[in-house]
């Protein structure tokens, strides 16, 4: 990437984090090469109590970019937002965990994100890459109300297969092993596939504060049959892939879904964010 082009990221990051972070930060990510050791590169972010681990793939970068630096899942410029705090603090003060599910976790910066500005939350991060997933706990392992899962997310429960393991580490799509016997076990290379009903009852919990959804077209199966939970949703944000996949729909069951629900609908960058009216 041409230095200039490098160089126009630095407002952003001295915004999202002051000068003198923003400078040390933005020489890290963006000047400085990984750690020797480990081969990752290690981030100090002022309000973090671990560093953050990334490789030195454009994938982690971008991921990291989007998070924490543009703070794409940053809701208080919408005045939905303090609808969003209120409920909130509604589920603590009934003695209730507020439930954060982050479908699509990839390396775990979104659910640390959450984490950070829900504390009180209690975050299940399921990501269906092992690599990814090995990072993801890396990187939340002081985090204890993070619970990683590796899996997919389905509107049913199932196990899965990565079609495209060549692909980048943000851009894996799955999809729907083929039927076995009760008998048999499933494929050594096969993925858990959670349905969100399955994730509120190991949360113990009735209705989730935040669903975040970022599944590479996978979107087009769960929003299929089973969306009752987003009657118990306050917020879901969602990235769709009808740009991923020309001509395929993949986001015609989800539209289809939630145009029967009361949601507010605002777009931010990437994402679609739905608030419960």
């Amino acid at each position: 990437m041409h230095i200039w082009s490098i160089l126009e990221k630095l407002p952003n990051y001295t915004k999202a984090f002051g000068l003198i972070p923003g400078l040390r930060i933005f020489s890290c990510v963006e000047l400085t090469s990984i750690d020797q050791r480990s081969g990752l590169r290690r981030l100090h972010l002022p309000h973090l109590a671990q560093p953050l681990w990334l490789r030195s793939t454009s994938s982690d970068l971008s991921v990291f970019w989007q998070i924490f630096v543009k703070q794409e899942y940053q809701t208080n410029m919408f005045k939905q937002h303090s609808s969003l705090m209120d409920a909130y603090r509604n589920m603590i003060s009934e003695g209730k965990r507020p439930l954060i599910i982050d479908c699509g976790a990839n390396i775990g910066l979104a659910s640390i994100w959450f984490s950070i500005n829900f504390p009180e939350a209690i975050v299940y991060a399921i990501e269906p890459d092992r690599d990814n997933f090995q990072m993801l706990r890396k990187n939340v392992g002081e985090y204890k109300q993070v619970v990683p899962l590796l899996g997919g997310i389905w509107d049913h429960s199932a196990y899965l297969k990565i079609d495209n393991p060549n692909a980048g580490s943000a851009a894996f799509q799955v999809s729907e092993v083929e039927k076995f016997s009760n008998h048999d076990e499933p494929p050594s290379s096969a993925i858990r596939a959670y349905s969100v009903a399955e994730i509120f009852a190991m949360a113990k919990c009735k209705e989730a504060l935040i669903v975040k959804v970022d599944i590479e077209g996978a979107e087009s199966m769960l929003f299929r049959t089973n969306t009752d939970w987003l009657l118990d949703t306050r917020l879901l944000i969602i990235e769709l892939h009808d740009w991923l996949f020309p001509w395929k729909g993949t986001s015609r069951t989800f539209l289809s879904c939630i145009s029967q629900l009361r949601f507010d609908f605002l777009f931010k960058d990437e994402n679609a964010f739905f608030f419960k009216i």
